[in-house]
């Protein structure tokens, strides 16, 4: 069976902005009539138990299974960097499953209890009330710093994919994030503040489309013997 690595991305990148337009215009109904409460949270991207958190949850698996399916074909060829592979695929799964937990919220309460968020708020403003932000951002760039080497060993191309995928989720999930708390700390609208959240969950939709587009075509790049107990191809 052959897969079209550019197919799925157009597919995917779709459904977000399909998620997206139905958000906002849910949203511009229930502000006029509030009896569309339950279509809203069921297609609401503010919401943890809604179709397009579950959705986003996908992502994340398939991005997972896609750099696990290259782990094996890596250690199979003697890579040496078959452990890079089986880690971000780990850590898709932690993400996939901190979409639907919240694990992120726990850090702020953390960040709370220590003290953090008050010098944060202190020094930075409201652009730090959801200041789980920051610390997951230290560990990013401490991760990729570790990871250096390794990403130094992608192709050009992969490389730049890759950069761009991290650069729209990073924007979605921290620079709207931090502007959200900024904005909610004033005399915030709901529409606005609604619908900065759909953006904000729309790049990361985006993002992790770029990121499954890229290492789908990355692997059609590896040798065709890497792949003997594989039953499909990846095509352009």
């Amino acid at each position: 069976m052959e897969i079209s690595a550019r197919k799925i991305f157009e597919a995917l990148v779709l459904v977000s902005l399909i998620f997206f337009i139905v958000h906002v215009a849910l949203l511009s109904i229930n502000y006029a009539d509030p009896y569309w409460y339950e279509a809203i949270e069921l297609f609401n991207m503010d919401r943890e138990i809604s179709l397009p958190t579950w959705y986003n949850q996908l992502l994340f698996v398939a991005l997972a299974a896609i750099l696990g399916a290259i782990c094996v074909a890596k250690k199979r060829g003697g890579d040496r960097w078959w452990k890079y592979w089986a880690a971000l695929s780990v850590g898709m799964v932690f993400l996939s499953a901190d979409e639907g937990a919240m694990i992120h919220e726990k850090i702020d309460i953390l960040a709370q209890l220590t003290g953090l968020k008050w010098f944060l708020v202190s020094v930075g403003g409201p652009v730090f009330t959801y200041s789980w932000w920051v610390i997951v951002l230290v560990v990013l760039v401490a991760a990729g710093l570790v990871c250096w080497r390794f990403f130094n060993t992608l192709p050009k191309r992969t490389l730049q994919l890759l950069l761009a995928a991290v650069a729209v989720f990073l924007f979605g999930a921290v620079g709207l994030e931090a502007y959200a708390s900024w904005y909610n700390s004033i005399d915030a609208s709901y529409y606005v503040s609604h619908f900065i959240t759909g953006l904000e969950e729309t790049c990361e939709m985006l993002g992790l489309s770029i990121a499954i587009y890229t290492f789908l075509d990355y692997a059609r790049s590896l040798p065709a013997s890497l792949w003997r107990k594989v039953k499909f191809s990846i095509e352009q």
